[in-house]
């Protein structure tokens, strides 16, 4: 719906949706709505700001296998819980 609602309005297309930030003093917009925190430096802080949040709690876990996969919430279909499974997958996935 991101992407379909403001196109389908009229409100803009994905394609120039990022140009805002190319323009100094460019302020991000959704359906047709300034985003107040929309500017580029302050998204980019942002998400600094989380990134470093998150890899400071992962780095506080002693167990190295809790620290590289991700289990728990990130992990609704319960994929992590056969182990026999769970490395059929990682090695599919490296493999792909």
């Amino acid at each position: 719906p991101g992407i379909l609602v403001p196109e389908a309005l009229g409100l803009g297309n994905w394609v120039q949706a990022q140009e805002w930030a190319a323009v100094p003093g460019g302020q991000a917009t959704y359906l047709g709505n300034p985003v107040p925190w929309g500017t580029l430096p302050t998204i980019l802080v942002i998400e600094f700001l989380a990134i470093a949040f998150v890899e400071h709690q992962r780095s506080m876990e002693k167990d190295p296998e809790k620290k590289k996969y991700p289990g728990g919430a990130f992990d609704p279909l319960g994929y992590s819980k056969d182990p026999v499974k769970l490395q059929e997958y990682k090695i599919k996935e490296i493999k792909n």
